[in-house]
This record gives C-alpha cells, structure tokens and sequence, in this order.
C-alpha cells in the first residue's frame, strides 16, 4: 500500500480536483480584477474614488436604486458626462475622471444614454408607452 505522508489531501484524485477548483476560482477573480482595473483606469478613476461612490450609493443603481450586481460581467457602469469627454484620449481612457457622476445598472446606463444623445424623442417615446403600456 503506498502512503502518501503530509500530502494536503490522502487522495490524490480528490487532490487533483480541489486544485483544478481553486485554479479555476482565481483564474475567474484575477479576470475580474483586471476587467476592474481597466474600467477604472479608462473613466480616469483610482479604486479608492470607485469604492467612495459605491459607499455614497450603498452600492445601488443612482439612477432606479436597485441594488447594483458586482459580481457579473459589465453589469455595473460609470456614468459621466459624455460633452466633457466626447473623445478618447491619447492615453486610451474615455474619461477624464472629473466629469463622473455616479454607477449605474446596465439598463440605466443603455436607457439614460439613448436618452441623453436623443432628448428631441422623449415625448415620442413617453407617448409610445403610454400607448402600449
């Protein structure tokens, strides 16, 4: 019979899957670390200012105040001001980091933005509403 010692685990199959387990977990956190690191970097924020808006918002959509999901891809987005900055900057960023105004949800963000680029159709689309609604 072989023994295995001080081995973290007495079966190597069960070993084996635990790390596969945890490589795939940090693999998943480092992804996320760094899809962060490249928002924060492209809206012109450090993560202290990211954590502060979190904190002021308690971590809800500034727009419809639903609690906003950390956790899945591209479903939390920094509003700003997009007359500030209308361009991308030489340096790759699309914000300066002073005109940002707060998180939003993924339907806030795409809803605000189509109304914030077509105002002259707000009446058309409140009527449309209203009609179908």
């Amino acid at each position: 019979m072989i023994k295995y010692g001080r081995r973290p685990s007495a079966n190597p199959s069960r070993h084996a899957v635990l790390q596969r387990e945890y490589r795939l977990r940090m693999s998943e956190e480092r992804v996320e670390a760094s899809r962060l690191r490249m928002v924060l970097r492209n809206h012109g924020l450090t993560e202290s200012q990211y954590l502060e808006l979190r904190r002021q918002q308690n971590d809800l959509c500034a727009a419809c105040h639903e609690p906003l999901d950390f956790v899945a891809a591209y479903q939390v987005n920094i509003d700003h001001d997009h007359s500030c900055c209308d361009k991308r900057k030489p340096n790759g960023t699309i914000s300066c980091g002073e005109c940002v105004r707060a998180l939003l949800c993924r339907s806030c963000n795409i809803g605000i933005g189509a109304m914030e680029r077509e105002p002259a159709k707000w009446p058309l689309w409140i009527q449309y509403l209203r009609r179908m609604g």
